[in-house]
């Protein structure tokens, strides 16, 4: 579960980071930021992906977009996420199962991370 207590703050925390860092980048951070909601919102009333997702997906969406690294941070979650379902799935978990995706997700980070450093 990824309650409002942890995401909420984190959007202020995020916002203000690409700013500092990356003011170039600002404009691309929010944008990145708003698409990943929608594409989460749709994936939550479609398929099922928990609301703790997409608020997440909206504070990743500031970092990846701030920092720069919107593809390669695109595909490390791609590849993380589908790692972590085949995971699920052979491990016993029907397809139908809620999969926490919160855990992927932040994978995304890495590349944000490898700006950073």
């Amino acid at each position: 579960r990824l309650p409002d207590r942890l995401t909420a703050p984190a959007y202020p925390a995020a916002l203000a980071m690409v700013a500092s860092e990356f003011p170039a980048h600002l404009e691309l951070a929010l944008q990145t930021s708003a698409i990943a909601i929608a594409i989460g919102v749709l994936l939550h009333l479609t398929t099922g992906l928990g609301f703790g997702d997409v608020k997440l997906l909206g504070v990743l969406g500031l970092a990846i977009g701030g920092a720069g690294t919107v593809f390669n941070s695109t595909v490390v979650v791609m590849c993380a996420g589908g790692l972590h379902a085949l995971a699920h799935i052979v491990n016993g978990g029907g397809r139908r199962e809620h999969i926490p995706f919160g855990p992927a997700l932040l994978t995304g980070l890495v590349p944000v991370a490898a700006v950073l450093t």
